[in-house]
């Protein structure tokens, strides 16, 4: 961390000291935190499906598969070498539902890093929010990317899920949100060449109470829901 650039983040944001994505004693991984894992960041896995298909790319891993129900759905009709990573309880999940790739329990602030190889297509979907070092995991990346693999990530865009002037995220579990302007310094001062940098919706259309309670918030305050940024994106050679 350079503590002088706050990860290109506003001077004045106040980040979190500590991860709280996970307690101990909690289960985060219910039922139904299950079931609505197959719509958030719907969009950013099948943009990795399309550049699976545009470029005829043959491995892919995915750091934070969570469930791994789009990597089901989406990914693996068209890529048969896959690589999940996550925490022990959801690869544990992954391994008893799933008949397809591999799944690796890691901490990926915390553990050396499992993959010893490199991957065409890496997707890391709403991930580096969590993080209280995120140069970690952009660490990881570049080891497991050549010049030519593709990178895809996303993350909540501040400025637009919260408006202009906030300074720190009122989730517990996000350590730090990112504005685009600033997410894009961020990967550029990491050696990472930027592609394409664009806003979606961060879930596609499900029936529930949530969802309609996150599209009402949005409008009222005048907001769009395309609040999601995915940046595609490759490591400087």
């Amino acid at each position: 961390m350079t503590t002088a650039d706050n990860y290109c983040i506003h001077p004045d944001y106040k980040p979190r000291a500590v991860n709280q994505t996970v307690a101990p004693e909690s289960e985060y991984w219910t039922p139904a935190m299950i079931r609505k894992a197959a719509y958030y960041q719907y969009d950013v896995y099948w943009r990795g499906r399309e550049l699976i298909v545009k470029h005829g790319l043959g491995s892919v891993l995915d750091i934070g598969c969570g469930p791994a129900l789009k990597l089901q759905s989406i990914i693996a009709p068209v890529c048969k070498d896959i690589l999940g990573l996550d925490d022990q309880r959801i690869v544990e999940y992954c391994r008893q539902h799933f008949d397809f790739g591999q799944f690796i329990a890691c901490d990926i602030e915390h553990d050396p890093f499992p993959a010893q190889r490199t991957f065409d297509l890496i997707i890391c979907a709403d991930v580096i929010e969590h993080l209280v070092d995120p140069d970690k995991l952009l660490d990881a990346i570049r080891v497991a990317a050549t010049p030519d693999s593709w990178v895809v990530l996303s993350t909540p865009a501040r400025n637009i899920l919260r408006g202009k002037g906030c300074l720190r995220s009122p989730k517990r579990m996000h350590v730090r949100e990112w504005t685009s302007a600033e997410f894009a310094n961020y990967l550029t001062s990491r050696s990472f060449v930027i592609h394409e940098h664009t806003l979606l919706p961060p879930t596609k259309f499900y029936w529930s109470t949530e969802y309609f309670q996150q599209r009402f918030l949005q409008l009222r305050a005048g907001r769009s829901f395309a609040s999601c940024q995915m940046v595609v994106c490759k490591k400087r050679p």
